[in-house]
């Protein structure tokens, strides 16, 4: 049987296991929740990294929208042709001394 001497030791010695075990435990756990869920953690830098590359493909689209639209707007401003085109095509005018046709489309074979 141990005598009171060497159990005081040994419950020291226990007690400073258990602070390093718990030590060792939750040091990892509180390095983990700051590296992955703390602020700026993994999770929200991925997030904003998705976002990001939405932001920058809804950007590329506008820029070819953009130069579309550019495009038109010039050849409005400098091509007749075009705008003759257009006024024919969309808006249905006609020169003078035209005549404008409308076709009707066929509602399938008629029987005889």
């Amino acid at each position: 049987m141990p005598s009171a001497h060497t159990a005081k030791p040994r419950a020291i010695a226990t007690r400073k296991r258990r602070w390093k075990y718990l030590l060792y435990a939750t040091v990892p756990l509180f390095v983990g929740y700051f590296f992955i869920g703390g602020k700026d953690g993994l999770r929200q830098v991925q997030q904003q990294r998705l976002e990001l590359a939405a932001a920058e493909e809804r950007l590329a689209q506008q820029k070819v929208q953009r130069d579309s639209l550019a495009l038109v707007l010039h050849r409005l401003q400098t091509d007749l042709d075009y705008i003759e085109k257009i006024a024919r095509e969309q808006l249905g005018m006609v020169k003078k001394d035209e005549y404008l046709y409308y076709v009707r489309p066929s509602q399938g074979k008629k029987e005889r």
